[in-house]
């Protein structure tokens, strides 16, 4: 089957029963039908049929509006796999239009070199140049959006790549740091270790491990997704885990679906499959950690609100992991958004190819958030936590992954691993 009969097979499943529509964020924004699910797999069988060609510039901005949220495929009746259709036809446009130079290169700086993209910006923030460099790029709009993502960055932290304990050892885990644990989330990710610790888990930082490539795969670019998809089953193949933690949905979400890619090799497979069995998230494994040896933290009076990524509810269709993690700290006040809570607007570098979409769909949220009091949010994606932490810069609200607040409230010695 080629390519194009794939997408209609696909495609075919779409009874174009508009119950997508309201649940859309960028149909929600326009009111346009190409804006919609609907419309979206409508232009692609348009495509597929060869009414409409790979480098058609309205068909590349409507497909490239999606936030791929995956909503629609939460709701939809028909079980229409909307993120599979629309990768395949991404991979058209990719083939049509390959990216700029540019394009590759800031890509590859939010993946492949992220630990080196995070020195430079650490050092670009604490020598004072980003102070001098603001008020100069108020004239630049796209320049001034762009600098205005950037959090306050941690310090740099050299992790090692095993965690043992001195109690007896209850399983042996590996975590998935992916482009980001190991520079922009340490906190997380120490916070992870020590408590895991603390639980009598040996953890292992497998030093193979890289992106987990949604980023390229929602690109269109087939190549380069495989081979970070292969790296990343070598990287955890080594080892008889007892389960792969992953600190980040986004990444969590990508990696679930790794036995989907079309691998033509039974061995790697195979290797995808027994990655999806041990796969799990962080907050939830703590949690049931939690329940068969409980340890002690200490009261926090805070009001939490938690965040759910679209990647968590909508992909991996998890519970909320985070409220039953935080449960276990005595006083915290928690609070999770309604189900019908929009995407924050983040959705991997989308947050930088459409500012202004991005920004409104920020402010819809934040609008929800501080219609009550609130101290702290939580969420489990650290894409989401970063954009809405840069939304939240006149307030003094903390954004941070729920293992983080667990880890700080954690009645032991809190020296760092």
């Amino acid at each position: 089957m080629n390519s194009n009969e794939n997408i209609l097979q696909l495609a075919d499943r779409c009874v174009k029963c508009g119950l997508c529509l309201p649940q859309c964020p960028t149909y929600q924004l326009s009111r346009n039908e190409n804006e919609s699910p609907r419309g979206r797999i409508a232009l692609i069988q348009a495509l597929a049929n060869q009414q409409l060609t790979a480098d058609d510039d309205s068909l590349y901005q409507h497909l490239d509006n999606c936030l791929l949220c995956r909503r629609c495929e939460r709701i939809c009746p028909s079980g229409v796999k909307y993120a599979c259709i629309m990768d395949l036809a991404q991979e058209k446009i990719h083939q049509a239009r390959p990216p700029s130079r540019t394009n590759k290169f800031s890509q590859k700086l939010l993946s492949r070199y992220m630990q080196s993209t995070y020195q430079a910006l650490y050092l670009y923030q604490k020598s004072g140049v980003q102070k001098l460099v603001k008020p100069l790029l108020k004239s630049h709009k796209k320049l001034s959006w762009l600098h205005s993502l950037l959090p306050a960055l941690p310090s740099a932290q050299k992790f090692k790549s095993h965690y043992s304990t001195n109690t007896n050892t209850a399983g042996h885990l590996a975590i998935f740091t992916g482009c980001t644990g190991k520079n922009i989330d340490t906190l997380t990710l120490d916070a992870a270790i020590r408590l895991l610790n603390a639980l009598g888990y040996k953890v292992s930082l497998p030093p193979a491990q890289n992106c987990c490539g949604a980023l390229q795969q929602h690109r269109g670019q087939t190549e380069e997704t495989q081979q970070l998809a292969e790296n990343n089953l070598h990287a955890f193949a080594d080892e008889n885990y007892d389960a792969v933690l992953f600190l980040a949905s986004g990444c969590g979400a990508q990696l679930m679906e790794y036995p989907q890619r079309n691998w033509n090799n039974h061995e790697r497979q195979k290797k995808a499959a027994q990655l999806q069995e041990k796969l799990q998230d962080i907050s939830g494994f703590l949690a049931r950690a939690l329940k068969k040896k409980p340890l002690a933290f200490t009261a926090l009076d805070k009001q939490v609100v938690v965040h759910q990524p679209c990647s968590q509810r909508n992909i991996l269709k998890l519970p909320d992991t985070a409220s039953q993690l935080l449960a276990q700290i005595p006083g915290i006040q928690l609070s999770a958004l309604a189900e019908d809570t929009p995407c924050c607007g983040a959705a991997g570098d989308y947050m930088l190819r459409h500012p202004q979409q991005a920004q409104t769909l920020r402010q819809h949220l934040l609008d929800k958030i501080l219609a009550d009091k609130v101290e702290i949010i939580v969420s489990t994606n650290i894409g989401c936590s970063l954009f809405i932490q840069t939304g939240l810069k006149d307030k003094n609200i903390r954004v941070i992954h729920p293992v983080q607040l667990l880890a700080e409230q954690l009645n032991e010695s809190r020296d760092k691993i």
